[in-house]
């Protein structure tokens, strides 16, 4: 209850925040997916070698995570649901005005369905980090996410909240509540989805400075390659308040691999 009243607070606060209204392209035909990755990917290698300044960054952002079934239950028309996953997670983030490691993560967590609306997902990540050349910061990150989705004919509504401790070896620990909001738009054919575009935006409230600290917005396409693995293909832009880096323009593949499917 007390994660809730939290993601909850954190709504009412978003008023503060400057919006921003975005179109999205729902006509992509399905043969000009693989099209649209090889023409992001090259995007990110141009924009990555002109940087305006130092307080800016173009980065490529990947995120692979390993879902292990440990418990399903069966339905009644046949089909099973996930009840318990492990997930092995890994985040690769290239940058700081080229193809340098910015960011390296590792980590453990589960999916736990709580009923056919909420999801509760404790994770640890272990993270080094290199934002600017010769500043090295590593972390160890507590997470608590709680999540559910409801769709709407023909979209969906995810709501995700986080709850976020990282424990810091060269500076302060920082606690922090994050409220993520994605709007996907399925495209079908046959009553078989085909790819999913997405928009998504995620505030960062930190409890230490008493503020919001960050702001991320995400653009994307989502489909599953073949069966068992499905790729997020996206735009990511993310504003800091605080750090050597305020904002950050990349590109992304997310992968999520899912055993015994």
């Amino acid at each position: 209850m007390v994660f809730i009243l939290l993601f909850g607070k954190m709504f009412e606060q978003t008023s503060r925040l400057n919006r921003r209204q975005y179109l999205s392209d729902c006509s992509i035909p399905k043969k000009r997916f693989l099209v649209l990755l090889v023409m992001m990917l090259a995007v990110a290698g141009v924009s990555a070698q002109s940087v305006p300044d130092d307080s800016d960054d173009a980065q490529f952002w990947n995120e692979t995570t390993v879902a292990i079934p440990l418990k399903r239950k069966e339905n009644a028309d046949g089909s099973k649901t996930d009840i318990v996953n492990l997930n092995v997670l890994a985040t690769l983030r290239l940058g700081r005005g080229g193809l340098n490691p910015v960011d390296k993560r590792l980590g453990l967590g589960f999916d736990i369905r709580l009923n056919k609306a909420f999801i509760l997902s404790p994770s640890y990540y272990f993270r080094a980090g290199e934002p600017v050349t010769g500043q090295k910061e590593t972390e160890h990150r507590l997470r608590l996410d709680l999540a559910t989705e409801k769709k709407f004919s023909p979209v969906s509504l995810k709501w995700r909240g986080r709850l976020e401790h990282r424990f810091r070896l060269d500076s302060s620990d920082s606690t922090r509540l994050r409220n993520k909001g994605t709007l996907k738009i399925p495209v079908k054919a046959n009553n078989k989805e085909l790819f999913s575009p997405f928009v998504a935006e995620e505030i960062f409230f930190e409890f230490q400075s008493g503020r919001f600290s960050s702001h991320e917005f995400t653009a994307g396409v989502s489909k599953e390659v073949v069966k068992g693995i499905s790729a997020e293909l996206f735009y990511i832009r993310k504003d800091n308040r605080s750090g050597d880096v305020r904002t950050i323009n990349g590109v992304g593949l997310n992968l999520k691999i899912y055993l015994g499917r």
